[in-house]
Parts: structure tokens; C-alpha cells; sequence
């Protein structure tokens, strides 16, 4: 289940029926199989590097719940997901200036009331379709990219 959030303020948030919210993003990124207790699993490949962006349900457990129909907004604003996630750009990218924000996802792990966001910032080159994309917990967490250099596009893909 997916919700919209500031309807019509800020056209960059997309609601996508989609794996992992990122099915959308597939020249971007893929989502691989999980592990036991997993709760998503991303590789992005910005400037030919590869990225594993992976939680667990236990980096959920210390986070806030939401529960939509209690709770118009969630307990993370959208803003302080982006500024989280815009900090941690630099970590994956040589050029972080060349990185705009493109889309923000807002998933819920399975019925559970814990949310997440998925910030994605796309490379501003028209010759280049790379993207980064970072999970952002409710409590304002950033999860943090692991290189993974044996990763090859297929392996385990959904």
C-alpha cells in the first residue's frame, strides 16, 4: 500500500505499483531475492560503482509506526527523508551536484505500520540513466550502501 503525500505540492512524489517500489527505476536499479527477515534489498549503479542498500526487520523495530488512518501525516516529514538521504549522496558519488532528486517512495513493510521512504536521485545527464537509490527510516535513518563488486545484474533479480 502505497499513499500519496502534499498532493499536487510536489510533483518528484510517485506512487508506483512495483516490487520494492522500484520496478519503475529498472534501468536504475533491481531488487534481489531476500534473505530470512530481510525487508528490501537494492542495487544501484551510479558511475559503475555497485551498491547493496539492505534492512533487516530488526532496523525496523526501534522506528516509529504510522498508521495512516489515524495519522494524516507520517512520523517522518517528507523534507527531513530527502535532507537525510541528500546528505549521504556524497558517500556513493564523485559529482554530487550532478544528482537531482527525481522521485520519493513512500512503502510499508508488509501490514505491519512500519513505513519507510525510497529517496531516488538521478545522475542530470541526458546520456547517462543512473540513479541512487537510499531507504529512509521513519526515525530519520539512512541505510547505509555496502559496495557489493560481485553483484552482476540478473543474479537473483525479481
Amino acid at each position: 500500500m502505497r499513499k500519496q503525500l502534499a498532493r499536487g505540492l510536489l510533483p518528484i512524489i510517485v506512487v508506483a505499483a512495483s516490487t520494492c517500489g522500484i520496478a519503475s527505476h529498472a534501468s536504475f536499479a533491481n531488487v534481489t531475492a531476500l534473505d530470512a527477515g530481510e525487508v528490501t534489498r537494492i542495487h544501484c549503479f551510479p558511475e559503475d560503482e555497485v551498491w547493496r542498500f539492505s534492512f533487516f526487520e530488526a532496523d525496523l523495530t526501534p522506528t516509529p509506526k504510522w498508521n495512516p488512518q489515524q495519522s494524516s501525516a507520517p512520523p517522518l516529514s517528507l523534507s527531513t527523508a530527502i535532507e537525510h538521504a541528500r546528505a549521504d549522496i556524497p558517500k556513493y558519488v564523485h559529482a554530487p551536484a550532478l544528482w537531482l532528486l527525481a522521485t520519493v517512495e513512500l512503502e510499508q513493510h508488509r501490514d505491519t505500520g512500519w513505513w519507510y521512504y525510497v529517496v531516488t536521485f538521478a545522475l542530470n545527464d541526458s546520456k547517462r540513466n543512473e540513479a541512487v537509490l537510499i531507504p529512509v527510516l521513519m526515525d530519520g535513518t539512512t541505510i547505509k550502501g555496502k559496495r557489493d563488486p560481485q553483484y552482476r545484474p540478473g543474479d537473483g533479480d525479481q
